[in-house]
């Protein structure tokens, strides 16, 4: 990379002699053939064809500062710099040098002299790095090589620190994506403890929490989640959003949950898969084969470019969410109709057969076996059993506590069956093996 970079041919030269400085102009900036002039129109490079070099010049040293200053301001810096050691009215050739060297850490210094005022090394230990004793009078061949060498090695260096610097970029941003990822996990495995037990009281703390965790993660102006009945006109709608999102939404949320509702009741919608533009994301909450709401995460005022793994976290954390949603329903169903089937067990005047629960027989009962469940003792007469209270004897209560129960008599084959007997709500449980069958 740093081979094929292009030379900074950028060079100042600081001289107080007007012809040291024309001198080092015809060198750095020679005079191109006709072979060479009709190559460079047609953009090529003659084969041996000298670098011509971009040479500004100062006659003193602390002009030569400022040229360093005002290069670096607009980003094109010099290369390398050839200083004179004497220089009089002004700073001499040292002292010039070290001020470019703090303004400009990169320079290649060449401090060219005819006087033995400092040696190399003193020159070298002065400005630490990269700097440079020539002794005048010098051969125009070796300025020449030695400004294209330290030319090249400039080059060299920039464009390594430059592989440097994006090699830093990449590693940081992969930092950066993998502790999103991260984040991102953490989240979902959050949402998906929460909801894996949800409980109908801790909606209305549970569901702003998961948005308020979405939004955050995947940096939006405002997640939210709409529910509505499969055949009913309400829907009950959960949001959390920044003060301008709600201020300057292009629509409201109203509007919006309405307008994505009817788009999946009409089919214009996939329901398989998120809803993905330039400012939102879309999730459809699909149940019982119906389409029961949206998980939604927009932002406002901008566009965005939507990574995977963001639209895959909303995604999931949707789905999860509508399933915790569905089971609770399902629940909040079954309740219900036990609810109603206890009702009837209660009020019915002939009872109900059902069969019992294995984990609800006592131990000594080894095989589930049917049930009569009946409100009063009254109504035993009318299904062809009775109870003869004279004769109690052994048997098992509610719980597999013992109570007395010896005689029981069947017109049926019940007799051959556990009985529940409720009377005023409370329940009774009989072993055939307890009882002695009235002959």
């Amino acid at each position: 990379m740093a081979r094929n970079a292009p030379l900074n041919l950028r060079i100042l030269v600081i001289d107080d002699d007007e012809a040291i400085l024309t001198t080092y102009r015809s060198i750095l900036q020679p005079r191109a053939t006709g072979a060479e002039s009709l190559l460079a129109l047609l953009g090529e490079n003659a084969p041996g064809a000298r670098e011509y070099f971009d040479v500004v010049t100062a006659s003193q040293g602390q002009v030569g500062v400022e040229r360093v200053r005002e290069a670096l301001a607009q980003n094109s810096p010099f290369s390398v710099v050839f200083v004179d050691m004497r220089m009089p009215p002004g700073w001499d050739g040292l002292r010039t040098a070290q001020a470019l060297r703090a303004l400009d850490p990169n320079l290649y210094i060449v401090v060219a002299s005819a006087y033995a005022d400092y040696t190399a090394d003193q020159i070298q230990t002065a400005l630490s790095r990269d700097a440079v004793l020539l002794r005048k009078p010098f051969g125009r061949d070796e300025v020449y090589q030695l400004a294209r060498t330290l030319a090249q090695g400039w080059t060299n260096r920039r464009a390594l620190q430059d592989l440097n610097l994006a090699l830093e970029a990449r590693v940081a941003e992969r930092a950066a994506a993998l502790r999103h990822r991260l984040a991102l996990g953490q989240v979902l495995a959050e949402i998906s403890t929460r909801f894996a037990t949800v409980r109908e009281e801790r909606l209305a703390h549970d569901l702003p929490w998961a948005l308020e965790q979405l939004a955050q993660i995947v940096e939006v102006d405002r997640c939210y989640l709409a529910l509505w009945e499969a055949n009913g006109e309400g829907v009950e709608v959960y949001e959390h959003a920044s003060p301008t999102a709600v201020q300057n939404a292009p629509i409201g949320l109203e509007d919006l949950v309405g307008s994505f509702r009817t788009l999946l009741e009409t089919g214009e919608m996939n329901t398989e898969a998120p809803l993905v533009s330039q400012v939102t994301v879309v999730v459809p909450l699909i149940w019982g084969g119906q389409p029961r709401g949206v998980v939604g995460c927009e932002i406002v005022g901008r566009e965005r470019h939507w990574p995977a793994e963001d639209v895959d976290l909303l995604t999931t954390s949707s789905r999860i969410i509508g399933r915790a949603l569905e089971n609770l329903e399902v629940a909040r169903a079954l309740y219900e109709s036990e609810a109603l089937f206890r009702s009837l067990a209660v009020s019915s005047p002939l009872g109900i057969m059902r069969a019992a629960p294995p984990d609800t027989v006592p131990t000594s009962m080894t095989e589930p076996r049917p049930s009569v469940v009946c409100p009063s003792v009254t109504v035993w007469a009318r299904v062809g059993c009775f109870i003869s209270t004279p004769r109690i004897g052994s048997g098992y209560g509610k719980g597999g506590s013992p109570f007395g129960l010896r005689g029981f008599r069947s017109e049926t084959n019940i007799v051959s069956s556990t009985v529940m007997v409720a009377n005023d709500g409370s329940s009774v449980r009989l072993s055939p093996s307890a009882m002695t069958q009235a002959k």
